[in-house]
C-alpha cells in the first residue's frame, strides 16, 4: 500500500512506483527522475527488481539495505520532499492504515512510525524478484530460453570479460567499481629537470 501511496510526497503525487515502475522493469527508463516541483535528481533510479540482492542500496551504497534505503527518498526535498512527521501523521489519520500497520506490528503500542513505513516497503521490495525470467531459466538448463541472438550476446558478454564484474545472483550489484576517465596526478617533484622526473625517465 504504501510503495504506491503518493501521499508519501509533499505533494501528494508522486509514490515510490512513480520512479521505480515495476511494469517498466522496476525503474522509470528516465536520465534521471522527476521529482518534487519537477526538480530532477542527479542520478538515474535503479531497478527495484531483485534489489534484495544487492551488496547496498543507492548508487553510491550508502544504504546497508533496503529498509535503511526506504526513506532516503520520501524525505529527500528533490525526491518527494515530505517532513520525517509528515509520513505518519498521514497514515495515522487513514482508519485503513492505522488497521493495517496494527496487524503487520501486533507487539507495538504505536505501530505507525517512520520506521515501520520503511520496514513495510523493504519487505514489499525484497518479494519484487524475476525467478522466471529467460535467463534465469537458461541458467536452470533449459536450452529454449534464450533465443540464438541472446546466447550469441551472452557469449560474447563473456569473453570479453563483462562477467568479471557482472556476475552472482544478480549478475551485478555486488560491488563498487571506480570507472570514467582516470588522470595521472602530477606531484611537483615529477615536474621536466626535476629528479623525480630523471629517476622516472631512468
Amino acid at each position: 500500500m504504501a510503495f504506491f501511496d503518493p501521499r508519501l510526497s509533499a505533494s501528494h503525487a508522486i509514490n515510490c512506483a512513480a520512479c521505480h515502475n515495476i511494469g517498466r522493469g522496476g525503474t522509470d527508463n528516465q536520465p534521471t527522475s522527476v521529482g518534487n516541483h519537477w526538480q530532477r535528481g542527479g542520478r538515474n533510479a535503479p531497478t527495484v527488481l531483485n534489489a534484495v540482492f544487492n551488496t547496498a542500496q543507492f548508487r553510491d551504497g550508502r544504504a546497508a539495505d533496503l529498509q535503511a534505503q526506504a526513506d532516503g527518498p520520501m524525505v529527500n526535498p528533490v525526491e518527494m520532499a515530505s517532513p520525517q512527521m509528515h509520513v505518519t501523521e498521514q497514515f495515522k489519520g487513514i482508519p485503513g492504515y492505522v488497521g493495517a500497520f496494527a496487524k503487520a506490528f501486533p507487539d507495538e503500542t504505536d505501530p505507525v512510525t517512520l520506521a515501520n513505513t520503511q520496514k513495510a516497503i523493504a519487505v514489499f521490495e525484497a518479494g519484487l524478484l524475476t525467478p522466471d525470467a529467460p535467463f534465469d531459466r537458461h541458467l536452470k538448463g533449459d536450452v529454449k530460453a534464450l533465443t540464438a541472438v541472446q546466447k550469441q550476446g551472452l557469449q560474447l558478454f563473456i569473453e570479453k570479460g563483462c562477467a568479471a564484474c557482472h556476475n552472482g545472483i544478480n549478475v551485478g550489484g555486488r560491488m563498487y567499481a571506480k570507472f570514467g576517465v582516470i588522470a595521472r596526478l602530477v606531484l611537483p617533484c615529477d615536474r621536466p629537470g626535476t629528479r623525480g622526473d630523471r629517476l622516472s625517465r631512468a
